[in-house]
Parts: C-alpha cells; sequence; structure tokens
C-alpha cells in the first residue's frame, strides 16, 4: 500500500466508486469492464489491487483520512499519484485526468461546500445566509438534473455534446455587446447539431430535450433572479452577467479522440459591471464555492454596518497599478464613502484569489462638492470595515501622489 492510502470501513464505497467510474469514462469515450474500474479504483485509493483492498478492509475495517483533511503537502503527493496513474491508464494528458479525478473524487468528499476556505478568510455565514446557500443549490440541482443526461444522448465519437451554458445579460452593459440571454431553443439545438443528418434529433428524445430545455432554463432564471435580488453589497457595483455551465471537452481526432469527464458540478460565473473590466471567476469557482463566497463577503459588508442609505459619493480611485476607477456609493460621510469603495475592491480581489497592493484615493465628490481626500482617509480608516480587516486593511489605504509615512 502506498502513503496515505484511503482505508474504509466496507468495501461498499470502493465498489460504488467502481461503478461510477464506468459511467463517467463511457461518456468519455472509454468503455471498461467492472473488473478493470474495480482495479483502477483499488489503485487510485493507495491499494496494489483490488483483492488486497477486499483483504484490508475485511481485517481492519477504518475510516480513512478524505482529501480535505489531508496536510497540504500530503494531499499533493496523493493528487499526483492519482493524476499520473488515469492519464497512464487511460493514454490521456494529465490536464483532462485530472478533470476524470475531480468527476470521480476516489479519496475524498464528492459534495457539500468547502467551509473552511471561508473560514480561512475570517468570513462567516449566518443561519439566514445558509438557509439562502441552499435553496440557492437546489436551483443548481435542478438545473444539473435536467442538463447531464444530454449527454450521455448525443455522445457521439466526433460531434457529441461539450457544453450547455446558459447566460443571462443585462442589453448595453460594457463588453457584453455580442451575448444575449440564452434560451430553451438554444439547448435544443446545440443538442440537435450533434445528430448525424441522416439519423436526426426527433420523435421522444426530441420531446425529451425540449422537456429538458425548458427545465434547465426555469431552475438558471430563478438561480439569477436570487443572485441579482442580492443588493449591490460586496462588490457595489451592478450585476450584468452571470452564467452557468455544465460541460466536458473534445480531445484529439480519429482512433484517438475522446472527451473530457463531465465537471461534476456546474460552475456559476458572475460578471459585475466594472469601467472595462468584467468580473469573471472563469475556471476557478464551482457553484457551491461562488455562492458560499459571495454570501461570506456580503455577510461581512453587513456586520460592518453597510445599508446602502445616505448621500450619493463619487469616489475615484486605484487599485494597485490598475486604470483609476469610479464607484458611486450611498454613505453618510466621505470617510465611510471611502471606506466601502476600498472595502469593494478588496472583496474583488478575495472574490478573484488575490491580494490587494493598494488602493489609491484620487478624489471624493459628494451633495456639497469635493472633499480633501486626506480628510476622507482620515475618517474611512476608523470605519468599521477597514478597523475589521478582513476585506482590505488600513496598510493598504493611501492617497494618490502622497508618500506613506515611514
Amino acid at each position: 500500500m502506498r502513503l496515505h492510502t484511503y482505508h474504509l470501513l466496507t468495501d461498499s464505497p470502493a465498489k460504488k466508486k467502481a461503478k461510477k467510474l464506468i459511467e463517467i469514462v463511457a461518456l468519455m469515450g472509454f468503455h471498461i469492464k467492472l473488473s478493470r474500474a474495480q482495479e483502477l479504483v483499488a489503485r487510485l485509493m493507495g491499494y496494489g489491487d483490488w483483492s488486497e483492498l477486499l483483504r484490508t478492509t475485511r481485517a481492519a475495517p477504518e475510516r480513512g483520512v478524505p482529501d480535505q483533511m489531508l496536510p497540504p503537502k500530503a494531499a499533493t503527493e496523493r493528487r499526483e499519484f492519482q493524476i499520473a496513474l488515469l492519464a497512464r491508464e487511460f493514454s490521456i494528458e494529465a490536464s483532462a485526468a485530472e478533470t476524470l479525478l475531480e468527476a470521480l473524487v476516489p479519496t475524498g468528499e464528492s459534495s457539500g461546500v468547502d467551509w473552511s476556505m471561508i473560514e480561512r478568510l475570517g468570513l462567516r455565514l449566518n443561519d439566514e445566509d445558509v438557509a439562502w446557500f441552499e435553496e440557492s443549490m437546489n436551483l443548481v440541482r435542478e438545473f444539473d438534473t435536467a442538463v447531464r443526461p444530454l449527454y450521455a444522448l448525443s455522445n457521439f465519437p466526433e460531434n457529441g455534446l461539450t457544453h450547455v451554458r446558459l447566460e443571462t445579460v443585462v442589453p448595453g452593459r460594457r463588453k457584453l455587446y455580442n451575448r444575449r440571454t440564452t434560451t430553451p431553443d438554444d439547448i435544443v439545438n446545440w443538442v440537435a447539431n450533434c445528430f448525424p443528418e441522416n439519423a436526426p434529433l426527433a420523435g421522444e428524445q426530441l420531446a425529451e430535450v425540449k422537456n429538458r430545455a425548458e427545465m434547465a432554463c426555469q431552475s438558471f432564471s430563478a438561480l439569477d433572479a436570487r443572485i441579482r435580488g442580492l443588493g449591490p453589497a460586496p462588490m457595489l457595483a451592478p450585476i450584468n452577467w452571470t452564467f452557468l455551465m455544465l460541460f466536458r471537452a473534445h480531445w484529439g481526432t480519429g482512433s484517438k479522440s475522446f472527451y473530457s469527464a463531465i465537471n461534476p458540478e456546474p460552475w456559476l460565473h458572475v460578471g459585475f459591471d466594472l469601467p472595462g473590466f468584467c468580473f469573471n471567476p472563469e475556471n476557478e469557482w464551482n457553484a457551491s464555492r461562488a455562492l458560499a463566497l459571495q454570501m461570506a463577503l456580503r455577510r461581512e459588508f453587513l456586520d460592518s454596518g453597510w445599508t446602502g442609505d445616505g448621500d450619493e459619493w463619487e469616489v475615484t480611485f486605484r487599485d494597485g497599478n490598475s486604470a483609476k476607477e469610479d464607484i458611486r456609493v450611498r454613505a453618510k460621510s466621505a470617510g465611510a464613502a471611502s471606506a466601502w469603495a476600498a472595502a469593494a475592491r478588496g472583496a474583488l480581489r478575495i472574490a478573484k484569489q488575490q491580494t490587494v497592493s493598494s488602493i489609491s484615493l484620487i478624489s471624493v465628490v459628494g451633495p456639497d462638492g469635493s472633499v480633501d481626500p486626506g480628510q476622507a482617509l482620515s475618517i474611512a480608516v476608523n470605519e468599521s470595515v477597514i478597523r475589521r480587516g478582513k476585506l482590505v486593511g488600513a496598510s493598504k489605504l493611501r492617497v494618490r501622489g502622497h508618500r506613506k509615512a515611514a
């Protein structure tokens, strides 16, 4: 057995993973017997073969340590071993093997949210947030249930379905002139285009696709409405684009042609209307992580006293070395407006797995005209959202053109 072998109380989980492996790779274009699937699962779990897994489990049933609970170095070693094994066994690229591993999760938790991510950031969700999150994830699951069977229905070697991506856009927003809201007919056309001309999508299959397309769009529309209904916190910018996607990639041609595994959970992307910039946690966030993080960042705003009330202020600043940016925000003072603007950019960086280098205040204009940026900043550093330091700390704030005191 390998180091960090995944121990089991019974062999039932391993048997289920073997059956799941058969289903996953079938949609990739590979067909394997149950016996081979069992051997692969055993080796992925750190055993020499299936027989060793059965002997060990029956002689010494024990709950193993899942990927999420291993120390980082051990988790990386296990993952690298598993990716190399799958790449070798199926003669696929490491990136395709990694996708397959994520779909199978032989030694980890396949559902739920990585709450430790939120805890590491010092953020939290209250009971109301968790309830909102669970109801939203039910809509994600409805979308997944409607869409996932479409891949098996149109699983042709050279022309199978690769993605179902539902989008909702706000017309006229920046950088979205070539996008539009997805309709059920779009999904039907994507599936129909996979079928050969001599055997087109028709009859009961066509009716099933239409029904699933309607279900998927209804679920996504309800999810989109819930996300937009949260209000401006924590990005202080309107949402102009959301999309939910279940996908796989097509690799190679001819005899070496295959698909990647379908992603285990739909990916959720949220775009905010910002000058020259479209926030897009692309290729990073599955739906549960995206929703949980968005709620946790919003909760930090609310816990810091955000109400969205007060006079309207226009705050002009630069985030690091990026172009200057204007944010209109309602607040009780110029200092509070500056603090919320800085916190909003801190939240944006967290959502993109980045850190704030600096936020330089350029100007603050309110109902009575301009306010000295230095004066506004001196008040901003004492605002609750800055003093808490979870989105952005006072040490990151400065006035444009002024050197920080040593």
